[in-house]
């Protein structure tokens, strides 16, 4: 298990992986991250654009083994052009063949 955390503006206790938008850089889905102060960092952004509303750092245990064993996946070892074309790609709504990334 990994300890991977979301930034936002409410607690989110049970994630829906299927909702959102398909334009983002890793495509559509829950984004987490296993870097604390990136995730209060969006928790700061996404308040200061709701106006008043209190950021909440959300915590959940991530059964990694058991992700890759159930989806097809990409690992970026570095920020190369694979991993930019990737997100340009995504933001463009060219969807990948990939279920999630990290």
């Amino acid at each position: 298990m990994r300890k991977v955390y979301h930034g936002s503006t409410m607690e989110i206790q049970s994630p829906l992986v299927s909702i959102g938008r398909k334009d983002l850089d890793f495509g559509e889905g829950f984004y987490v991250t296993d870097i604390r102060s990136q995730a209060r960092l969006w928790a700061e952004i996404k308040s200061r654009y709701l106006m008043d509303a209190t950021g909440i750092i959300n915590e959940y245990a991530f059964d990694f083994d058991s992700a890759i064993s159930k989806y097809r996946y990409k690992h970026f070892e570095h920020y190369d052009r694979e991993w930019l074309h990737f997100i340009v790609d995504n933001c463009r709504s060219i969807s990948p063949t990939i279920r999630f990334a990290c």
